[in-house]
This record gives C-alpha cells, sequence and structure tokens, in this order.
C-alpha cells in the first residue's frame, strides 16, 4: 500500500445554471489488485463527527466510487453507458441516474488525475450536470 493524497472537486449545475461546489481534501492509501487501482480514504461530513469510507476503483474502461457510513452508494461511470445506483443518506434512499459524457484518466508513477463529468437525475428530485476532478498526490 502507497500512501496519498487526495483532492476531489466536485461541481454540479442543476438544469437553470446554478452551480454548487464541494471539495474534499484527504489522505488515504492506494494499491493495485488484479490490474485495477484502488483508493481509500475517510472523509469527514461533519466536523470531528461522521465519517464516510470511500474507495475509488479504477479499471481499464470504468471507475466506481463506493462510499459507506452514514452515506451508502456505489456509482459507476462508464464512458456512453447510462448507469443506476442508489444513495442512501439519514435522510432517505434516492435512485440515481448516471450518463457518463467523460471520463479521462492520466497516470504516472507519482500521480494519477481523473475527469468525469456525467449527467445526473435524481429521480423525481434533481437533473443537471456534474464534472468531478480527483488527484492523487503519493506522499514523500
Amino acid at each position: 500500500m502507497i500512501d496519498v493524497n487526495i483532492s476531489m472537486n466536485t461541481k454540479q449545475y442543476d438544469s437553470l445554471g446554478n452551480e454548487d461546489c464541494i471539495e474534499v481534501v484527504s489522505v488515504g492509501n492506494m494499491y493495485e489488485k488484479n490490474g485495477d487501482t484502488y483508493i481509500v480514504y475517510k472523509e469527514e461530513l461533519e466536523k470531528g463527527a461522521v465519517h464516510v469510507t470511500t474507495t475509488i476503483k479504477i479499471s481499464e474502461k470504468e471507475i466506481l466510487i463506493k462510499r459507506f457510513g452514514v452515506v451508502n452508494s456505489n456509482m459507476r461511470f462508464i464512458l456512453g453507458k447510462e448507469t443506476f445506483t442508489n444513495y442512501k443518506t439519514p435522510q432517505g434512499l434516492f435512485n440515481i441516474k448516471i450518463n457518463t459524457n467523460k471520463l479521462n484518466v492520466e497516470k504516472t508513477d507519482e500521480t494519477i488525475d481523473i475527469d468525469i463529468n456525467y449527467n445526473m437525475e435524481i429521480v423525481g428530485l434533481f437533473e443537471g450536470v456534474n464534472k468531478i476532478r480527483i488527484e492523487v498526490r503519493k506522499k514523500n
């Protein structure tokens, strides 16, 4: 396992063009298994209290972002494909439809940069475009 610094920046645009930004900065671990790259880290949702464990799995043709804790989801991103997931929160269970428009992964020995653009629909509640930028850097 390799210690890494992780930065995830998510921009969400609703159907009216309003923008919402979320940035997560954390430390975690990275490892290889069966040809796939895994990045695992903990996310603090409320100052000093609620944690969610996030696992990012990078495969040849897809990226999986799995969150487990007070929030549970299993988001699959496959370029040009529609995928579905359930997003479980303390407020309830939401059905989400994802259509991935851009999926780009750039790897070096020291870094991984991921760009994902996708349309998201929370059935009956929200429709918009999301952009995720993930930067992973090996710790020195």
